[in-house]
């Protein structure tokens, strides 16, 4: 048995280590794993060769998405592959699935993005796709209710953090100030992640100029740099305020050098950049929208900021800064919550249930006979999953922390 996991590129990357964990776990389990980068080589090879997981890669930068698939086919033919599991393009991962026969996997680690035409093709291909795998409840639930996939077809497999790189203490906030140059008692807030245009991250550099005292560090690269660098210079925002770190291959020191992570993107899945530092002790707010409701229970929502704003987003830090008790409950509560449900392992034992029931036993991922709704995790309460936004009766601004008793 092989299972080739296809990828876009091989960066370095919050989705491309979750990924090399993920098939590192698996291997581990007995499922042999193989990725093929379809852009050719990177950096993120690392992530990958740290855990033992073998890598091919296509140049198919100038290809059309045919003869993308056809490379595809021909590579998993040539490998043995048993199965393909493809984290989109997906007309490519269509066309290879139409040319070998293998039973074809696909993990959506996003929702919302996609066009009329693209939902279409979607809906059009997923009679050759033997399963999507979600990585949040919001995800799935998008799946079913706008994509049309029918819910037979859909597997909740939650994004799991390794919680043996992860976990408080794994970096001390001294060694990471010093390894950066920063001084113990600076304020300091920072993001990593990709710098697109969907991550917030002009509120984020708008909210340092409005305080002096604060320095910014932003790790990770994108597209959306240039336009980020011009409007830190219109705002007279030096090094001594606002560092770009570029790409980082290990975020933790990043995360243990701020007093608050910071990750305001629209329409996140899962949100790394709000898990991650949880994960490490590290307190961090987040954009409560999409998914990121569930990664933490109902009693830590006083870490999400409902409203897309600088003005939200300073409101909140200026509560949390002032308040570092409550902050520091939240976020050891919130800690908690991740490594009960959201692990590596449980991400591994989910990924496997799926090839064992679509693979060796035959069956659709999940009964065709359960309800257009995405399945639920057990012993998680959120009620909120499938609204764009939390309702307004349940409003998270700092203007009723205090009088919120889930926050004191």
């Amino acid at each position: 048995m092989l299972i080739l996991h296809t990828i876009p590129v091989l960066t370095l990357s919050g989705p491309q280590r979750g990924t090399a964990e993920l098939c590192g776990r698996l291997i581990q389990r007995g499922f042999p794993c193989a990725v093929l980068s379809l852009t050719g080589d990177g950096p993120g090879r690392v992530y990958y060769e740290n855990h033992g997981v073998p890598i091919h890669t296509i140049d198919g930068k100038g290809m059309n998405r045919l003869r993308l698939g056809a490379e595809i086919a021909r590579l998993a033919k040539s490998l043995g592959a048993t199965a393909l599991h493809g984290h989109p393009d997906r007309v490519p991962l269509w066309i290879a699935r139409l040319l070998t026969g293998l039973p074809t996997f696909m993990t959506l680690h996003r929702y919302g993005f996609d066009g009329r035409i693209n939902r279409a093709v979607m809906k059009l291909t997923s009679m050759f796709i033997s399963g999507y795998a979600g990585v949040s409840r919001r995800v799935c639930d998008y799946l079913i209710e706008v994509d049309g996939i029918h819910p037979s077809r859909v597997f909740l497999i939650p994004n799991g953090l390794d919680f043996e790189q992860f976990h408080p203490g794994a970096v001390s906030r001294q060694a990471a100030r010093r390894q950066l140059n920063i001084a113990p008692e600076r304020k300091v807030i920072g993001y990593v992640g990709r710098l697109g245009h969907r991550k917030g991250l002009h509120h984020l550099i708008r909210a340092t100029a409005e305080r002096d005292d604060l320095l910014c560090l932003l790790a990770g690269g994108g597209y959306f740099e240039p336009e980020l660098r011009q409007l830190a210079s219109s705002l007279g925002l030096g090094e001594d305020r606002l560092r770009f770190l570029g790409r980082v291959s290990d975020p933790r020191p990043v995360y243990a050098a701020c007093d608050f992570a910071v990750s305001m993107g629209r329409g996140e899945s899962f949100n790394r950049g709000f898990a991650e530092p949880l994960a490490l002790g590290v307190p961090a707010v987040a954009l409560g929208q999409g998914g990121v409701p569930e990664v933490v229970p109902p009693d830590c929502y006083g870490l999400l900021i409902r409203e897309y704003s600088t003005a939200a987003l300073i409101d909140k830090l200026d509560y949390l800064f002032d308040n570092r008790k409550v902050a520091a409950r939240l976020t050891e509560r919130a800690g908690e919550y991740l490594r009960q449900q959201f692990s590596l392992e449980r991400m591994a034992i989910a990924s496997q249930r799926l090839y064992r029931r679509t693979l060796i036993e035959g069956k659709r991922p999940s009964p065709p006979w359960r309800g257009r709704k995405a399945p639920r995790l057990k012993g998680v309460h959120n009620p909120w999953h499938s609204s764009a936004w939390l309702p307004e009766e349940q409003s998270l601004t700092t203007r009723n922390l205090e009088q919120d008793p889930h926050n004191l």
